[in-house]
């Protein structure tokens, strides 16, 4: 059965924000942008797995699900800052361990 880990809710609007990426094998790459706490909590959560059970199989993001198998290196990084108007951060992100 899949276990679920939910970040917590902070007061994130005074957070910067921060891209978790995942490259994936053959060159593509996932970007989650979220509140620097959100990002640093999906990766700790991910090194604790890993480090509990053993090699993590997929992880599902707000906007999808990777297969962790597939994965050559996850990094994080601050988002740049942009002229335009940015969306909010996410408040909360939902993480299902499989």
């Amino acid at each position: 059965m899949a276990d679920e880990t939910t970040a917590p809710d902070t007061d994130l609007d005074a957070e910067p924000e921060w891209i978790l990426k995942f490259s994936i094998k053959g060159g593509d790459t996932v970007e989650w942008i979220a509140a620097k706490s959100a990002v640093f909590g999906a990766l700790e959560e991910l090194n604790k797995r890993e480090c509990e059970t053993g090699p993590v199989g997929w992880v599902f993001l707000p906007q999808g699900a990777i297969n962790m198998s597939e994965v050559r290196y996850v990094s994080i990084h601050p988002r740049p800052a942009e002229a335009e108007p940015k969306p909010k951060p996410a408040r909360r992100a939902r993480f299902i361990w499989c």
